[in-house]
């Protein structure tokens, strides 16, 4: 998992499949937009009266759980993914599980990539003690848009669950303990000493809040559990003055277009919650003066798992609860 294994080293992996996340390796694709119904209507789902804690595990940083997809009888892994604004379903398990797509294709996004596939509807979907029904999905094969290698393991991911499944609960992200809990959207968010509750900022379902770095304006930036490392803006890490710490080329289909920076901010934060001595990564100005794209900035793993965070939808607020002591040590020193 990577969150041990960046306590000794970035692995060559993990560098490539950040630079594969931050630049697409192909042009986007050109599709119908994505209904926003389909990220704001809601299935038929298990009313929920009281919280139901999953464990998760993590598949190359990726957040997994286990759910049975319609008439399956095995259970198939699923990924967790705020930044995501549909859910989607491989082919490969749509052959499997025997649904149908319809003629309509749609374009779904994640940052800074993005994928077209034929809508779908998933009749049943199990996970735990939760049952959806009706759950409108994309057939993508989403893995393949941050890793075409990872994407072909026989254990990659089936699915991914995004805006469509988590606006139905409020959510709790332990990522320390590799927990995730699903509560009713009605029930309060965690409130007592040390607990920060920031707004959402406007914009899609996918979570957003206000960040500062010392030296810099404040910026943007999505809650991603997808994504190992935190992404901030150049220009912020240019009036931050940080020092790089590490530098590798990012490509496109097209050639070498820029360079990955990585450094360390002695502190980032979301009003009160607040890490310190963290690894960041921006792509810096070209020194050829080409222009770069630029990645949208992100809390990642690095990040969240010093909290234990709980996403309100339906209130849009987000509520950051340190870590216990012992674990708190534990991910400042593996995040350095």
């Amino acid at each position: 998992m990577w969150n041990r294994a960046i306590t000794r080293r970035i692995s060559p992996f993990f560098l490539l499949f950040t630079a594969a996340c931050f630049i697409g390796f192909a042009s986007p694709p050109v599709s119908t937009p994505l209904p926003p119904a389909l990220a704001t209507d809601s299935p038929k789902i298990t009313p929920l009266r009281s919280s139901l804690t999953f464990p998760f595990r993590n598949w190359h940083g990726l957040p997994v759980v286990m759910g049975r997809l319609g008439s399956l009888e095995h259970l198939s892994p699923l990924v967790i993914a705020t930044t995501l604004d549909a859910c989607t379903i491989t082919p490969q398990a749509v052959k499997e599980a025997g649904l149908s797509t319809m003629k309509n294709r749609v374009t779904l996004h994640l940052p800074d990539q993005s994928d077209t596939g034929p809508l779908l509807n998933i009749p049943h979907l199990q996970i735990g003690a939760i049952t959806l029904t009706n759950l409108a999905a994309v057939e993508s094969n989403t893995m393949a848009l941050l890793s075409a290698f990872q994407a072909t393991r026989p254990d990659a991911p089936m699915g991914w669950l995004g805006a469509p499944f988590l606006v139905n609960y409020q959510i709790g992200f332990y990522g320390s303990q590799n927990v995730l809990v699903l509560e009713p959207s009605s029930d309060p968010l965690p409130h007592g000493k040390g607990i920060v509750i920031t707004p959402m900022e406007k914009g899609n379902s996918e979570p957003q809040v206000k960040v500062d770095i010392p030296g810099a304006a404040p910026f943007l930036a999505l809650l991603d559990t997808t994504f190992p490392l935190t992404i901030i803006p150049a220009e912020a890490a240019l009036k931050a003055k940080l020092k790089v710490t590490r530098m590798m080329p990012v490509h496109t289909a097209a050639g070498q277009v820029g360079f990955l920076a990585m450094g360390q901010v002695p502190r980032i934060s979301i009003g009160k919650a607040s890490a310190q001595s963290l690894t960041v990564a921006w792509i810096p100005p070209s020194p050829g003066g080409k222009t770069v794209n630029q990645p949208a900035p992100r809390l990642g793993r690095n990040f969240l798992d010093r909290f234990q965070i709980t996403i309100s939808y339906a209130k849009r607020k987000v509520a950051f609860q340190p870590n216990p002591p012992a674990e708190r040590k534990h991910k400042s020193e593996s995040n350095k």
